[in-house]
């Protein structure tokens, strides 16, 4: 079932598969990207969570690896393995060779999977898993019927990105937040889960078309509240059933085909907290989603 999408049918536009326009969290390009004043913290969470990163690959290089005394041949390689991963295959520098980026970009690796922050949120915390061994242009609705063992190990390593999102979400916001401390307790594994349950802070899912080929996971907090988010197209594709829950997979045919062919971007606005319809007001529906997102955060 794969397919190429047409802009017209993702939920993301142009300049940012290309990445020509500059992401406001970070004011820079990716390959010069410096771990801003208010980074993200989670790279700090994941040694109590994930296994130690592997040593590098041979032949692998950081991005300041490359010294002057690399030979021509290998300058070329790596000019030539950049241009590769342009566009669309963009996603592909990640997995292809996770630790030439910096810890403001990739939060950890594995061999089979790279966590990274999404370059241009839509929401407070949003990052996207890339499985490393999944050939490009493989969706999941696909690769999910294909290979159970494979969609076991996708939801396994997706929930634990799940809990460092809301762990992220915890040390920005849980100041404010009244169920903060027993949220915390049952993160920290002194409280039974029973006491408190996710109530769907952290969206975890697929786009049903994607916009970039590599297979890649969102896990992104509910608010939608970012810079970057910026026209109807990016809040309905998070905010309609355009957006297939990873919990939700296998999915047969019909469905997937359902989700693909939707009328999903002209739908109306609604409010993902209070279910207030703004029809195709976005800026109104943006001045909302800031008012609940204060709310949202005391809860």
């Amino acid at each position: 079932m794969s397919s190429t999408a047409s802009e017209g049918e993702e939920g993301i536009t142009g300049d940012e598969i290309t990445g020509t326009v500059i992401a406001p969290s970070t004011g820079a390009s990716e390959a010069n990207t410096k771990t801003p004043r208010n980074a993200y913290d989670l790279t700090n969470q994941v040694a109590e969570l994930m296994t130690p990163k592997p040593k590098q690959d041979m032949g692998q290089s950081s991005s300041k690896g490359h010294k002057r005394r690399a030979s021509s041949s290998g300058q070329a390689a790596a000019t030539k393995n950049k241009r590769s991963f342009g566009g669309r295959d963009g996603l592909g520098a990640y997995t292809a060779n996770p630790a030439a980026f910096p810890k403001s970009r990739v939060i950890y690796y594995n061999d089979d999977f790279v966590a990274i922050h999404d370059l241009y949120p839509k929401s407070a915390v949003h990052c996207l898993l890339l499985p490393r061994k999944i050939p490009p242009d493989v969706e999941m609705f696909d690769a999910a019927r294909a290979d159970p063992a494979f969609l076991a190990s996708a939801q396994a390593e997706a929930a634990k990105l799940k809990t460092l999102v809301a762990k992220e979400l915890e040390r920005k916001f849980g100041s404010e937040s009244q169920s903060s401390a027993l949220r915390q307790r049952v993160l920290d594994g002194s409280a039974d889960e029973g006491e408190w349950k996710d109530d769907g802070d952290v969206k975890v899912g697929l786009h049903s078309n994607p916009s970039m080929n590599h297979l890649h996971i969102h896990v992104l907090s509910r608010d939608m509240s970012s810079e970057c988010m910026r026209h109807k197209k990016h809040y309905n594709s998070f905010n309609t059933e355009f957006f297939a829950d990873l919990a939700g997979f296998p999915l047969d045919e019909a469905e997937a085909r359902a989700r693909k062919h939707s009328d999903w971007s002209s739908r109306a606005l609604v409010c993902w907290r209070c279910g207030k319809n703004f029809t195709n007001k976005f800026q109104q529906l943006k001045e909302h989603l800031a008012q609940e997102f204060e709310e949202w955060k005391r809860e």
